[in-house]
């Protein structure tokens, strides 16, 4: 349940940072601050409290708080949680393997990126949701393990290094992702305007695919040839 819960931290986090483009009448007082205006009514939302997100990770936490409390009551019973702050927790070992695979992945994408293979790149993320799923749940399973025979995390070094490898490719992503960031328009609206200025006729996308469709060319008012204008 810990790793689950964790999951949905995420989740209601990841959620919480994604910039959005909003209408104006969509944002919510308390909910995000700092919006940024854009024409035609829209702003920038780049944070806000995603409320459903947030509560729906509040109460995965609790259910894993729960859990926990379960555990520890059967440890207890069966005399399991004897302190023994000495004894090796062997599970460190898979999670620096993890940690390992997870930034061997992400080499392997770069690679292939600086081939020109992006297009296989692009599917490198169904292999890295489970790498980092199989880090979190690891990375509890020795968390628990630690607390049973009383050995303080501190001295298990290889959950730390192991599940920092893990998450650096997400986390680097995450922040070009987030530093490149920019809003994108549909056509209908981009302000259009021509040199002197003023307001340019819009052409709903509609009737210029049904123009172009016609005519075999781009309308005379773009003043672009077909394969520049697509």
């Amino acid at each position: 349940m810990q790793s689950v819960a964790t999951s949905a931290v995420v989740w209601a986090f990841l959620e919480s940072i994604r910039p959005k483009v909003l209408d104006r009448g969509d944002v919510r007082p308390l909910f995000g601050v700092g919006e940024e205006a854009l024409p035609g009514g829209k702003v920038i939302s780049r944070a806000r409290f995603e409320m459903w997100p947030s509560l729906t990770a509040v109460a995965m936490v609790a259910v894993a708080a729960a859990a926990y409390g379960g555990l520890r009551g059967h440890w207890r019973r069966e005399g399991l949680d004897r302190p023994r702050p000495d004894h090796p927790i062997r599970e460190g070992r898979a999670v620096l393997a993890i940690g390992l695979l997870s930034v061997g992945v992400y080499a392997a994408r770069l690679a292939l990126d600086a081939a020109g293979m992006g297009w296989v790149s692009s599917y490198f993320p169904l292999i890295g949701g489970p790498i980092l799923f199989a880090a979190v749940y690891l990375a509890w399973t020795t968390a628990l393990s630690a607390a049973r025979v009383g050995r303080p995390l501190a001295r298990v070094p290889l959950l730390w290094l192991g599940f920092g490898l893990a998450i650096v490719p997400p986390a680097v992503e995450l922040v070009r992702w987030l530093a490149t960031w920019g809003p994108s328009y549909a056509p209908s609206d981009r302000p259009r305007t021509n040199p002197c200025g003023s307001a340019r006729p819009r052409l709903g996308r509609q009737r210029i695919v049904a123009s172009q469709v016609r005519t075999g060319a781009a309308p005379p008012s773009l003043g672009l040839s077909p394969p520049q204008w697509r």
